[in-house]
């Protein structure tokens, strides 16, 4: 039965650091996400209720942007969700 608790530990370990890495970074990825949501992208929101959705996918774009550009889109993603604390009333 000891042979057995040390091996469940490190196959344990390692499922959980396989796990860890659900959003890998890479410009593959990154692209190819670009690529789907193209339109949703070059398409500014038309209506207020739209923007909370619009600043989700620049944040979730943001969690698999390679780290060459990861600093580029979180400004971006930064100036969105600033942007969108502006009173336009005011």
């Amino acid at each position: 039965m000891s042979f057995h608790r040390p091996a469940i530990a490190i196959l344990a370990g390692l499922l959980v650091a396989g796990c860890g890495n659900a959003t890998a970074r890479s410009a593959e990825r990154f692209c190819g996400e670009l690529a789907a949501h193209t339109t949703e992208i070059r398409t500014p929101p038309s209506s207020p209720d739209q923007i909370p959705a619009f600043i989700t996918l620049f944040s979730k774009m943001g969690e698999v942007a390679p780290l060459d550009v990861q600093s580029d889109w979180e400004a971006i993603y930064g100036s969105l969700k600033t942007a969108n604390t502006v009173n336009v009333a005011d």
